[in-house]
């Protein structure tokens, strides 16, 4: 493949990661809401100790890894590593709150399925630069880490 075809893939992938956890840094406390207290079991322990409720807790964790992991593959840097993140985070997204299978609105199925299947495909980006790394048009491809 030619190096700067897989160099714009690479840089063209993260954008939707970096902008969505830039929009959730900037409504931490909508994003909580959104994650919600139900649908993860609280630890009562990390939220004591962090001063938090769970939900805000994978707020953090969530617009960390979608920002920092966007961030590292549309540079190059630690590409594997950061797109396995962005790989497990996606695979959560479909099952947590894309969970169209159990939907008991027609509307809402559709909505729910339609979006698992653009992760899905997220995915199958994510796993093309876990396999490849990210090309000799990056910092990993400078630093012999391709």
């Amino acid at each position: 493949m030619s190096p700067l075809l897989h160099a714009l893939g690479r840089i063209l992938l993260p954008l939707l990661f970096i902008a969505s956890g830039v929009e959730k840094f900037r409504n931490i406390a909508g994003t909580a809401a959104y994650i919600g207290p139900d649908r993860f079991p609280a630890v009562p322990q990390l939220e004591a100790a962090l001063g938090m409720p769970m939900p805000t807790i994978l707020a953090y964790v969530t617009a960390s890894v979608e920002t920092f992991g966007g961030l590292l593959v549309l540079i190059g840097l630690f590409t594997r590593s950061a797109a396995t993140l962005l790989l497990l985070l996606t695979g959560a997204t479909i099952f947590y709150f894309h969970n169209f299978w159990a939907m008991p609105d027609a509307t809402q199925m559709a909505i729910q399925q339609t979006n698992a299947l653009k992760n899905l495909s997220i995915m199958g980006g994510l796993l093309l630069l876990m396999a490849n790394g990210a090309g000799p048009l990056s910092v990993d491809g400078r630093g012999g880490r391709n």
